[in-house]
């Protein structure tokens, strides 16, 4: 039984032009590119909730 895959990705041209170049600067696959930078996205996010949260 096949895999499916655990998300599908369809940017815009415009976009994929730009993960493409992003992650041959970096000399990484851009599965992997795509892996750290939604890592960082989601760590940044939960540092914001939780100043937000001791702010209040």
């Amino acid at each position: 039984m096949s895999q499916k895959p655990l998300l599908s990705l369809r940017p815009r041209t415009e976009l994929a032009d730009e993960i493409r170049a992003a992650a041959e600067a970096e000399r990484r696959p851009i599965s992997q590119f795509l892996v750290n930078l939604v890592e960082d996205a989601l760590a940044a996010r939960k540092r914001a909730n939780e100043q937000r949260s001791e702010a209040a």
